[in-house]
């Protein structure tokens, strides 16, 4: 196989969404390069980035994920000859990447309107303006999005590479090398529960083999550097072994936010089977009084630039802010749980999405990228129009924001 087969095969009808999309991102990216203030993380990634371009190999204080992104990028900044403008444009390139990736995941899916699914994806308001901003986020992304694909054309091997590539850009990605071979071996795994044959387990332990490598790598790193944090002057905002709630909450809240008709229908749906099982109205209680999101100190910080700090500082104090928080992302994510997907296994990515959210203290956004990305993968379109509509919706609302965040007025 080569690489040419892992590329969209586009019809001249089928290419509009992507040449539409191409034209927004070009615009997008001379108005991030029109600015010249760096935007927040970019103040600590640049330089370790600069560093590495000037043969210098130390890591900087500071820096909390291992530095595999900023190798990359010194690596392509150093070859063309890239300034900090030319470094923001490689994160189009690896969100490019990321929606090849996302194409290919839907086209194996028998997705019939792959190209589109890909462009809705590409335009994700909560990832878009990190196309254009020296952050890990993208490259993260798409090193996720190449395994899985690798993963359902059974390519595990090629798969576990990929992982462990992310694995150095953002190390809480191990938590991905259990959700693949789940979502591979599932069928394999209930058989050889139900029957307990030892050949059987052998032969799965066998197969699981190649994504053994991350897990394994991560757990030697963690011993040898004693923490998860890579910089031990920030190991106190990203505590090891800890759970946290509040990206689960704020994660459901954006999903709500980005997809507020299937949340409906799929309420709707879980009403008609309280009906049935009156136990369930259980869960939304539960969840209702469990809303609480508090975050780390650094959510408290600059309220009038950030927007989930100002949200989270408004819901920690209570009243009706909190009640009507509490109550929306519950029944968001009672109605969420009914979604349909196009695999059998799609339904394994609420148990790893809320560990991998869970692990982090810090509420941000940016977390629920490659959960709800893998999400998107493997849901069932909703009707053509719908589809339609919120991809203009999330075209339009994207750019908006790329804007916002590059004259300096808000950040996500």
């Amino acid at each position: 196989m080569t690489f040419t087969t892992y590329l969209p095969r586009l019809k001249w009808q089928n290419a509009a969404p992507w040449f539409i999309a191409g034209c927004i991102c070009l615009c997008s990216l001379f108005f991030a390069q029109s600015s010249h203030r760096l935007v927040v993380d970019e103040v600590a990634h640049l330089p370790q980035i600069q560093w590495f371009m000037e043969g210098r190999w130390e890591l900087r204080q500071g820096l909390a994920m291992l530095p595999g992104y900023h190798l990359l990028v010194a690596a392509l900044a150093a070859l063309l000859g890239l300034d900090v403008e030319g470094m923001r444009a490689t994160g189009v390139l690896f969100g490019l990447s990321a929606a090849c990736a996302f194409y290919g995941i839907r086209r194996h899916l028998r997705d019939t309107h792959a190209i589109r699914s890909a462009a809705l994806f590409f335009f994700l308001p909560v990832l878009y303006p990190y196309y254009f901003l020296i952050y890990t986020d993208v490259l993260s992304l798409a090193l996720v999005l190449w395994a899985l694909w690798s993963t359902l054309k059974s390519r595990h091997w090629l798969s576990a590479c990929l992982l462990t590539a992310s694995v150095f850009v953002r190390q809480n990605n191990v938590i991905w090398a259990g959700l693949l071979p789940a979502i591979a071996f599932w069928p394999e795994l209930k058989a050889m529960v139900e029957s307990r044959c030892m050949p059987a387990a052998l032969r799965l332990v066998h197969k699981s083999m190649p994504y053994g490598v991350p897990v394994l790598l991560f757990a030697l790193y963690w011993m040898w550097n004693g923490s998860i944090s890579l910089s031990r002057n920030v190991a106190a905002g990203h505590p090891d072994l800890t759970i946290h709630t509040g990206n689960l909450y704020y994660a459901v809240f954006l999903c709500l936010l980005l997809f507020p008709v299937e949340a409906c229908k799929g309420l709707r749906d879980f009403l008609a089977s309280v009906k049935r099982m009156p136990w369930l109205v259980l869960l939304p209680l539960l969840l209702a009084f469990g809303g609480k999101i508090k975050g780390s100190p650094d959510n408290y910080a600059f309220t009038d630039y950030y927007v989930r700090n100002a949200m989270i500082e408004a819901i920690r104090h209570g009243g009706w802010p909190r009640w009507l928080f509490s109550v929306l992302t519950a029944l968001a994510a009672c109605g969420l749980s009914r979604t349909r997907f196009l695999h059998a296994q799609g339904w394994l990515i609420y148990p790893f999405a809320c560990v991998y959210l869970g692990s982090s203290w810090l509420i941000e956004g940016r977390y629920a990228i490659i959960p709800l990305a893998i999400w998107m993968a493997f849901r069932v379109n909703a009707p053509d129009r719908e589809e339609k509509i919120t991809l203009c919706c999330w075209a339009a609302v994207s750019t908006l924001l790329g804007w916002i965040i590059f004259t300096g007025r808000l950040m996500l």
